[in-house]
């Protein structure tokens, strides 16, 4: 007797409305790869492709991390130097406008400390500026005054310009910063002073030399703007004890 062997093919046939029937056969190798092989390699591209994106952009980010740091300092450097330029652009049109009015409305004596620059306006009279969280230490033979110009200009925009202190303990003046004189004059300029720029407060820790006696001491605290126009003239008295 034969044996039987399993078949190979499948076999089927068509009926369609009152046409011949016809007879079919397909081979099961090729049924198994229709069924099973397209979803295999439909999912193989899918998995390929997601590979492919996660390569390159790690490629794309490390190529980012190595761009030279020269590169980013550059960058930096060049939007500072942008915000400077903007800033002198419009410093010298304020310039212009002092220069073109020439008057001083600050009242302050031609026998003053600081030279007056022309159109010079004095701004003190409601202030954007004032002198907050007040100390003071001592050691050394020194003694440092401390505390925050804060900013408190409606919108907190940067203000800047520059910052003395002048000390008077009985007779005996004291000036900071330091040599804010210019050479064989007595007048200091207004641009001699503690350079700032603060959008909320700068820190000032102002030394002087001790005094040689105990007593109260007044100190002036006066701020100009960039521009030489009086921001913030304000006395605070601290006791000294020696």
């Amino acid at each position: 007797m034969e044996e039987s062997r399993p078949a190979n093919k499948l076999s089927f046939v068509l009926y369609k409305n009152k046409a011949v029937p016809k007879f079919f056969e397909v081979d099961k190798g090729f049924f198994r790869l229709f069924f099973y092989g397209l979803p295999i390699v439909t999912l193989i591209s899918i998995l390929i492709t997601a590979s492919l994106l996660v390569y390159f952009k790690q490629i794309r980010e490390m190529a980012k991390r190595k761009e030279p740091a020269i590169i980013r300092e550059l960058k930096d450097k060049n939007l500072k130097l942008q915000e400077k330029v903007q800033e002198v652009q419009v410093t010298n049109t304020v310039l212009e406008k002092k220069l073109i009015t020439g008057a001083s409305d600050t009242g302050l004596s031609t026998m003053s400390l600081f030279k007056i620059p022309p159109g010079q306006k004095d701004m003190t009279k409601s202030p954007d500026l004032a002198v907050e969280s007040v100390s003071s230490s001592q050691g050394n033979g020194s003694y440092t005054f401390k505390f925050n110009l804060s900013n408190n200009s409606k919108n907190q925009e940067k203000i800047a310009g520059y910052i003395f202190v002048m000390m008077k303990s009985g007779n005996t003046y004291g000036f900071y910063p330091e040599d804010v004189f210019s050479e064989n004059e007595m007048q200091m300029d207004f641009n001699k002073g503690e350079y700032f720029a603060t959008s909320r407060f700068r820190p000032v820790d102002a030394k002087f030399t001790l005094p040689t006696k105990a007593g109260t001491a007044l100190f002036k605290v006066l701020v100009f703007s960039r521009t030489g126009d009086l921001l913030l003239k304000q006395i605070i008295a601290r006791k000294i004890e020696l």
